[in-house]
């Protein structure tokens, strides 16, 4: 197990005095601190996931499984390493912005001035979704990914737009035009470091 120095730390846009650590923890922080507050460990998961996939991080330090009836991406080790941030206080229940009544998770903890990574810095586009929309996502783009279709290949987006509007014409409501866009469009602009081309499309 490695521990950065906080001056590695530091380099990867998470800045933490004298808190040791390592490579895979931090990244979780960053991913939090990118996204504002998550809802859940669950939504925390789907998030870091997301990251990896679209590879906003600098290396995959996890590895999901299909996990319960909707087969979303889990990582035990992950589920653990989140439980060991909060019981540390690196990470913290807050109010959930978007529901009142329930917590969620946020990295309070102070920072140097250290400008996150541009990469990371995408993840933020996640917060224009639900929890419920990032699971979707996530799930999704998992089954994708077990296919063979990954974010850094051009037909990723197509491909998802495909299986959104597949999966939401089960859906009683009738916003699933509205939903796939929404979800498109954060697609999109999480592809901007896989996919370049997509760069006339983000705005």
């Amino acid at each position: 197990m490695v521990t950065p120095t906080i001056q590695t730390v530091a380099e990867s846009g998470l800045a933490r005095r004298g808190l040791p650590l390592n490579e895979a923890r931090a990244q979780i922080v960053e991913v939090v601190d990118a996204v504002g507050v998550v809802r859940d460990a669950a939504h925390l998961q789907h998030c870091l996931f997301l990251a990896q996939e679209f590879r906003l991080l600098p290396e995959r330090s996890y590895w999901f499984a299909p996990d319960g009836p909707a087969a979303l991406p889990y990582s035990h080790i992950l589920d653990a390493h989140i439980r060991d941030l909060l019981t540390w206080g690196v990470l913290q229940r807050a109010a959930y912005p978007a529901d009142g009544y329930r917590e969620g998770i946020t990295a309070p903890n102070e920072r140097r001035a250290v400008p996150p990574p541009t990469t990371i810095g995408l993840l933020a586009a996640l917060s224009d979704l639900t929890p419920d929309d990032v699971a979707l996502f996530a799930g999704l783009g998992f089954q994708l990914s077990r296919r063979g279709c990954h974010p850094a290949q051009a037909r990723f987006c197509a491909d998802l737009s495909a299986a959104l509007r597949d999966v939401l014409s089960t859906y009683p409501d009738n916003n699933t035009a509205e939903k796939v866009e929404v979800i498109c469009a954060v697609c999109r602009r999480l592809g901007l470091t896989t996919q370049p081309h997509l760069a006339v499309f983000a705005s």
